[in-house]
Formats: C-alpha cells, sequence, structure tokens
C-alpha cells in the first residue's frame, strides 16, 4: 500500500496516466511554494486591509456635515493638508495592491493552467495508445481518434460545418486524423460537400433560368457531389452555364468571374452585335481587356451584372444574385447583392477564385488539352463560325463542346 502511494508523486510519464497521479506529482514540485505564496498574501492583504481605514471612511461618510455646510467665504486652511492625506492614501493602496501581488495573479492562473492542461494533453495521448494496443494494434489509425467525430453524430458534424467557408473546412482537416475522415472520406464527407454546394451555388442550376438550361442539357447522373464535384463546379460554371447564351435573346458573358447579361446591350455597341456574339457564352475577360474598355464602359458594365462570385472577395463564398437578376420563385435562393465594379487594373484573366490549388492545376491542364484537341480536329470545318469553345460539366464529369455555326446557331458537341 505504502509503495501504491508514493508512486503516485513520481512522474505521471513513467507509467499509464491519470488524473490524481499528475496532481500529486505536481504537488510534490510545487506544494511548498505555492503554501508559502499563499500564505504571504493572506498576511499581506490583512494587512493592507488595516492600513487602508476602511471602517472609519465609511462611518465619516454617514456623517452630515461639515465640509458641506461650511459658509461662504470662510478659507479651507487644511485643504493642503487634505491633499497630502488623499495622496498618501492613494500610495498605500498602491503598495497593498502590490504587495498583494494582484498584479501577478493572472500570470500565475495562466501558467498553473497550461501545466494541467498539458499533462491532460498528454494523459489522453499516453491513453489512447494504450488503448489501441490493448485492443486492435494493427487499426491503430482506425481507433485513435480525436475532434469531434467521437463526440457529435455524423449529422451534427455536418450541419455545424456547413455553416464555414469552404478554406476553413479544408483547414479542419488538417487537425487531427479523424477531421481528415469527416472531410475527405466517406459518407460524411459526401454529406458535407453536398450541403456546401447546395448552400453556395445550387440556386444558379435551380432557380435561374440559364442554368436550368444548362443542367437539362447535362441529363445528370447520381453521382456523389463530393469534395472534388465542389470545387470542379467553381471552377467551371460560368463557361458550363453560359455554354450557347450567344443569341439575340439570350446574351451572357462572363468577366473576371462574374456573369452578366448584356442581351439589352447589343444593338447599342458600338461595334457590331456580332461581335459581342463570337465573345458571349463563355469568359470573355481577356477579350474584354484586350479592347481596352474605358472606365465609362465599366461602369456600364456593373449594371448589368447578374450573377456575382463571392469567391472573388476575401472571406465570402458562393454565387449571389443581384437586382437584375430573373429567378424563379424559389425558397434557396440567396439575398441580392449589390454589383461589384469591374476592375480598372485592365489585368487579363479572371479574378483567383476560392478553390484548391491542386483543383485548378488538374483543370487548367485538362482544358488546355481538350483545346488542342478540338481545334484540330474542327480546324477544316467550313460551318463553324469562329471557333469550338471547350468546357466542363461537373455533373457528367465530362469535356464538352459548342460552337456558332455559320448561321448564328449554337451546335453542342456532346463530348471530346
Amino acid at each position: 500500500m505504502a509503495t501504491k502511494f508514493f508512486r503516485l508523486f513520481e512522474s505521471p510519464t513513467s507509467a499509464p496516466w491519470s488524473v490524481t497521479a499528475s496532481l500529486c506529482y505536481y504537488t510534490r514540485l510545487y506544494g511548498l511554494q505555492l503554501v508559502l505564496v499563499t500564505l504571504l498574501s493572506a498576511v499581506t492583504v490583512y494587512r493592507r486591509e488595516m492600513s487602508c481605514n476602511r471602517v472609519y471612511t465609511a462611518e465619516e461618510d454617514d456623517i452630515s456635515g461639515a465640509k458641506r455646510c461650511r459658509k461662504e467665504g470662510e478659507e479651507d486652511d487644511d485643504s493642503g493638508s487634505n491633499k497630502w492625506e488623499e495622496s498618501a492614501e492613494e500610495l498605500l493602496e498602491g503598495a497593498g495592491a502590490y504587495c498583494s501581488g494582484e498584479p501577478l495573479m493572472p500570470v500565475v492562473l495562466k501558467l498553473c493552467a497550461s501545466i494541467f492542461f498539458e499533462s491532460l494533453k498528454e494523459g489522453n495521448r499516453s491513453l489512447a495508445s494504450h488503448s489501441v494496443i490493448a485492443s486492435h494494434p494493427s487499426h491503430e489509425s482506425a481507433h485513435a481518434t480525436d475532434g469531434i467525430s467521437r463526440d457529435l453524430p455524423a449529422d451534427v458534424q455536418v450541419h455545424l460545418l456547413s455553416y464555414l467557408h469552404p478554406k476553413d473546412v479544408v483547414t479542419f482537416a488538417c487537425t487531427s486524423r479523424s477531421s481528415l475522415a469527416i472531410v475527405d472520406r466517406g459518407e460524411t464527407s459526401r454529406a458535407l460537400w453536398k450541403s456546401l454546394w447546395l448552400r453556395d451555388y445550387a440556386w444558379a442550376v435551380h432557380s435561374w433560368t440559364p442554368g436550368i438550361d444548362a443542367l437539362r442539357r447535362s441529363q445528370p447522373t447520381q453521382q456523389a457531389r463530393d469534395k472534388k464535384f465542389y470545387f470542379m463546379f467553381g471552377e467551371s460554371f460560368i463557361d458550363y452555364i453560359l455554354a450557347g447564351q450567344n443569341t439575340f435573346d439570350q446574351c451572357l458573358v462572363g468577366l473576371h468571374g462574374h456573369i452578366y447579361d448584356i442581351t439589352a446591350f447589343l444593338h447599342t455597341h458600338p461595334g457590331s452585335p456580332e461581335t459581342l456574339m463570337v465573345q458571349a457564352g463563355k469568359d470573355a475577360t481577356k477579350f474584354f481587356e484586350d479592347m481596352r474598355h474605358s472606365t465609362g464602359a465599366r461602369r456600364l458594365a456593373q449594371s448589368l451584372c447578374v450573377v456575382v462570385n463571392n469567391f472573388c472577395f476575401e472571406d465570402e463564398c458562393g454565387l449571389r444574385p443581384t437586382l437584375q437578376t430573373f429567378t424563379s420563385d424559389h425558397q434557396d435562393v440567396p439575398t441580392v447583392v449589390e454589383a461589384p465594379t469591374v476592375p480598372t487594373t485592365r489585368t487579363k484573366e479572371p479574378r483567383n477564385a476560392g478553390t484548391l490549388q491542386s483543383i485548378r492545376s488538374d483543370f487548367n491542364k485538362q482544358e488546355q488539352e481538350k483545346v488542342i484537341q478540338v481545334t484540330s480536329r474542327f480546324a477544316s470545318n467550313p460551318n463553324v463560325l469562329s471557333h469550338v469553345n471547350v468546357f466542363y460539366d461537373p455533373f457528367r464529369r465530362e469535356w464538352k463542346g459548342w460552337y456558332t455555326n455559320v448561321q448564328f446557331e449554337t451546335v453542342y458537341i456532346e463530348k471530346i
């Protein structure tokens, strides 16, 4: 019995950890110092209370009197001495507070808390490793879980994470193996990214007419809305939704990550309507900047914005409609936002939307390959008015194409 008792005061890292062992260990190390500090602090506080004359001060406050009833014109001979008394009292108050250790208390409390929580963390690791080895030594990664996965049901985890920005969700996956499983693997991961997609993008293909038309052409299969689908949709939604939207009835264009409806502007454009129609139906940022449009033209374009990509702005996410957007009566349509200004820096590339660098690199590589492929395939086709445009269908997970023929009709290429 005595041996077990004295073992409690040994280092908690030398045996399986427990809260009692940790408390005993740190009591042996710092117990005497804590007792001395406590006694000295109590004595100092007691002396401070005795030296401040708080009892007499309270009684003096209850006396009605003398200072308030002084007659006008009576000189205050004691004003100088009263000031000195007040200064002395303030000095005593400050000295008492300093000697009592009050300024050091936050530091001491933080030090104690850090020691305790560090021991708690080490204890959790020790207990987890012992339990894993004792139960299933060959499946350590499956049982040594931490984070919120072991404390909350899967649907609660999805609900909580669906309020975060996608970059925060990806960062959360780096905190532990259980968090990585929530974000990247399994049914919980698919449910999470589907929830984020419904929050950020779904209205654009469920409640907005051009998006509804694009979704109808896709005839989507029952593929999972997983993490890759979410980020690939963010990379491809402009060219996917706008494919073929370059007619007199509906003419849409993408600029700097946002979508603009230029249908009403076709006949008032300084150039010919055909010039806009050839470049419409896709992201035309490079063409727009090559023409070196004026500030007035950029202000006009701002008034034509119908879809705002909030990923172009810091700490924002999702597609949002503007006052110029005509959507169906759908309960999931987000609130409208103000159209952003078209940047005057004359950058020839779209703004970087929020995505993973690996996804963007792979997407750009595939797009370049498909452009080269269709260019060589349709180079001698006289029916193609300008060139063939490629776009990625995120629902079918296929690369497709479209072009305008010499009769200004849209022709779709189902699969490249």
